[in-house]
């Protein structure tokens, strides 16, 4: 009896929990409320309060279960890739925006940075302690099977990944014609092709998603970065276009 009156908690937890995610991540933190998430969730606001002390603490709750979930996973691609051998698409699963599709539909990744300070960085703390593990691993397996070069550093790859992601999230004024999800894609292609070896698969992709994000958009972009980010994001993007040019892309 016992058990099941602690399996229908949990089940009951879950659903808040669930139901608050949902939320936020369709509308944005502001716009939701304790209210909103137990209509939402059919329960009452007691029983919201037996399991969660405010509307921080869930959305706290929240983000650490989706952290949770892009760990796990690259844990399935790591033990994939250890199981079958880690091809290209495997690889590139890490950096498809289109993995992780629902995350795109609000602002409220920009909303927490600006707005949650420190709750930002309790997450992002979890999330490098989770994620990281799986991610030097296959950046190990990668350079192992010649996919990125061997002279890439982890570490740096790690940081410049991150500092791509939170500049589109911290700094949402986009090339015209793209939204926040699509100049993700753009960048994160471009990005990669400084890491990636070449061959025909790889030219494939290149002509399924071509960097039409021109230059001057890519510089505009890296000048609103934070004074501190921009002399290596700059350095970086002229690297790129260095490439670029040695390699005969436009």
């Amino acid at each position: 009896m016992a058990e099941n009156r602690s399996r229908r908690t949990s089940k009951k937890k879950q659903k808040i929990l669930l139901t608050a995610e949902r939320l936020f991540l369709k509308k944005g933190i502001r716009a939701v409320t304790v209210e909103n998430i137990v209509d939402e969730a059919q329960v009452s606001k007691a029983t919201f309060y037996k399991y969660f002390r405010n509307k921080e603490d869930i959305l706290e709750r929240v983000f650490i279960h989706m952290t949770d979930e892009i760990a796990a996973h690259y844990r399935d691609i790591v033990e994939q890739a250890k199981r079958d051998g880690l091809t290209k698409e495997m690889f590139l699963k890490l950096f498809n925006v289109n993995e992780y599709d629902r995350y795109y539909q609000s602002d409220y990744a920009l909303e927490l940075f600006r707005d949650y300070p420190e709750l930002t960085n309790k997450i992002q703390s979890h999330g490098l302690e989770k994620v990281m593990p799986f991610y030097q691993e296959l950046i190990r397996l990668a350079k192992a099977e010649g996919i990125i070069r061997t002279d890439v550093d982890t570490d740096v790859l790690m940081v410049y990944t991150l500092q791509i992601r939170r500049m589109f999230i911290e700094h949402p004024q986009l090339p015209g014609h793209m939204n926040v999800k699509e100049a993700t894609t753009r960048f994160l292609d471009l990005y990669l092709y400084g890491v990636m070896e070449r061959d025909s698969s790889i030219k494939t992709r290149r002509e399924r998603f071509p960097p039409t994000v021109p230059k001057k958009d890519l510089h505009s972009l890296v000048d609103r970065l934070e004074e501190r980010d921009q002399k290596s994001a700059r350095d970086f993007l002229l690297y790129l276009v260095d490439r670029s040019k040695n390699t005969g892309d436009e």
